[in-house]
């Protein structure tokens, strides 16, 4: 069994770099093809690709790929925190498991709308993020968002969480309110 760690590619860390700078025409160059500000992003976009690949492969070999010995996936699973409130180690197969670990460890660069979606990516769902004003994101993906049932129950009903909620409402800066629909 192996499991896959995500790399970026270059054209995807370049943009992601260039969506953190601000907008505005003292930065519209960050999108412009053969500007030096973008030349500038893609020299570090190629220098962060190396460092990730390096330390996923590092990572991956060291501590997760020996599955003949223990591989140290529980000590990863414990100093990450894991088991939370959004990850779970119950009926999880160990490359799921190492899924988490390298999505925990990644948790942190979650910044961009980009980010977010490479994020989900990760556990093969696919969203589409729009932001409404500066403070809101809505998130739109297949069956990302809990709900009410259409009908009347006789119970009262409470709003569920999807797995994707739970990690984007604790990574989302404080200032941030999103919104989730399904497709």
């Amino acid at each position: 069994m192996e499991a896959k760690i995500y790399t970026r590619t270059k054209t995807q860390i370049t943009n992601s770099i260039a969506q953190s700078f601000p907008s505005g025409r003292l930065f519209e160059a960050k999108d412009i093809e053969g500007s030096n500000l973008r030349k500038l992003l893609e020299g570090l976009g190629i220098e962060i690709g190396r460092i990730e690949k390096t330390i996923s492969q590092d990572v991956y070999e060291n501590y997760f790929i020996n599955e003949g010995f223990d591989g140290l996936l529980e000590e990863w699973e414990g100093e990450l925190g894991i088991p939370d409130t959004c990850f779970t180690i119950n009926n999880k197969t160990r490359v799921e498991r190492i899924i988490n670990v390298i999505a925990k460890l990644q948790m942190s660069s979650v910044i961009t709308a980009q980010d977010y979606i490479d994020f989900a990516s990760i556990f093969g769902i696919d969203i589409t993020i729009e932001n409404t004003s500066k403070f809101v994101m809505t998130i739109r993906g297949d069956n990302i968002a809990g709900g009410f049932p259409p009908y009347d129950v006789p119970f009262t009903p409470t709003s569920g969480s999807s797995f994707v909620q739970c990690i984007f409402n604790k990574i989302k800066p404080a200032n941030v309110e999103i919104i989730y629909l399904n497709n």
